[in-house]
């Protein structure tokens, strides 16, 4: 299973067979070796446990959480600051990119808050046409998120960053396609 799982999630193996699996069950080729059958499973094996949020390098976050606040969702939110993007407050680029929650209310002294250090290719991460960070903030609209809501987003982000690091390492792995 894991094997397949890290063949299905190849971006040369989606482009290439991007027709046939719209219209069809996905073809998995047969591994030419148990060489290269152990080491697509073995990273399909860590996708499988960072998809459901169970690998232990989830400990290790990649974004802060800096302001404190009431955690609410702002209607008109999420909204994501790439990298080199203006600070809302103080005009300097920013260094890594923000998903922020709510805007600064000068009248109340709210200030907005945010998740640092989201790179751009996990804001831009899709699953089925959705975009994953955004979509999960946006189905908590004007909510307030928990200490837990706050954690788990965080592990999303830090499960996505994996995912894009190892869908380069599958693509890698295989050298050419077809494999078999």
């Amino acid at each position: 299973m894991a094997y397949i799982y890290a063949v299905l999630h190849s971006p040369a193996y989606r482009l290439r067979y991007a027709q046939f699996l719209k219209v069809d069950f996905p073809r998995i080729p047969t591994p030419p070796n148990l060489e290269f059958f152990e080491t697509l499973a073995t990273k399909g094996a860590a996708l499988i446990e960072f998809h459901l949020l169970e690998s232990s390098e989830l400990s290790r976050l990649i974004t802060r959480y800096p302001v404190p606040g009431d955690n609410l969702v702002d209607a008109g939110y999420p909204k994501y600051l790439a990298p080199g993007q203006p600070d809302p407050v103080t005009g300097t680029p920013l260094g890594a990119g923000r998903v922020y929650l709510s805007s600064d209310d000068v009248k109340s002294g709210r200030r907005g808050q945010y998740f640092d250090g989201v790179p751009p290719e996990v804001w831009e991460f899709q699953i089925g046409g959705y975009q994953v960070c955004e979509k999960w903030l946006k189905d908590h609209r004007e909510r307030t998120l928990s200490h837990d809501d706050l954690i788990h987003y965080e592990k999303i982000v830090a499960a996505l960053a994996a995912t894009t690091r190892l869908m380069t390492e599958i693509d890698a792995a295989i050298s050419a396609w077809p494999i078999s």
